[in-house]
């Protein structure tokens, strides 16, 4: 396991035998969220030149690293763009993309929309839709109206192979929560006991020094469900992934 760091880029190389394996980018996110207490900042998305803002350039570009994420080709063709418009629950067609977006964006010769034709079309989208859509467009793709992002990470993986191997990409789902599972393993390996009931549960906790992070997890070890309250309310100087301190969960 790569150690937890308080880093804004992290690389881990490492060598894979013949196998399937389960890819799982993953980040506390606790330094990039929005700071508790922190004020609106009213943010206007445009300049009176039509300009967009610094900030709102900087999470505009960060969308678009994250839908070019398979060829990385800084083209996004009609199917990187139609998963962009899905998630404003956006119907696009093929022809949709090619005669409305396409043509009016594309600024090379190769089809598509690069980045800057990316910037363009949201500074198109601020003049026409108005800034209370955009911030809409925005909040769907994980950034609040002060333009913390509360789910923006930007992973690159790249694989060097002697023989051909298959890649699925799947989207994180309710149903397929690898990261309660990341968490468990790498408490029961890395991890250790701080307080244990038998048969009822055990607290385990792992600490990592660079980054100064605590990771916390509670096992169920009795037959029932039960209700889990982990209070860390009393702490001082701290960051929490959760909304809060506390956390109240059936386990």
């Amino acid at each position: 396991m790569k150690e937890f760091s308080a880093e804004r880029q992290v690389e881990l190389d490492v060598e894979l035998e013949a196998g399937d394996y389960l890819i799982l980018p993953r980040t506390s996110g606790c330094t990039l969220k929005r700071p508790p207490g922190a004020k609106s900042e009213y943010i206007k998305l445009t300049d009176s030149t039509g300009d967009l803002n610094p900030i709102v350039e900087l999470c505009a570009r960060d969308i678009f690293r994250r839908l070019d994420k398979v060829l990385i080709n800084n083209i996004l063709e009609y199917s990187e763009f139609q998963e962009f418009y899905a998630r404003l629950n956006i119907n696009l067609t093929e022809d949709q993309f090619n005669k409305t977006i396409s043509k009016k964006f594309c600024n090379n010769d190769e089809g598509g929309i690069n980045r800057r034709g990316f910037i363009e079309f949201w500074k198109d989208a601020v003049n026409i839709q108005g800034e209370s859509t955009v911030l809409r467009m925005f909040e769907k793709w994980g950034y609040d109206k002060d333009f913390y992002p509360f789910e923006s990470r930007c992973f690159m993986l790249t694989i060097h192979s002697l023989k051909p191997i298959a890649i699925q990409i799947e989207e994180a789902t309710p149903k397929k929560d690898y990261d309660s599972l990341v968490n468990q393993i790498i408490l029961e390996k890395f991890g250790e006991e701080l307080e244990s009931k038998p048969n009822v549960y055990r607290l385990l906790n792992k600490f990592s020094e660079q980054s100064y992070t605590f990771s916390y997890g509670i096992e169920n070890l009795s037959s029932k469900a039960i209700e889990i309250t982990l209070d860390c309310n009393s702490s001082r100087n701290m960051v929490f992934s959760e909304t809060s301190g506390k956390v109240v969960k059936v386990v």
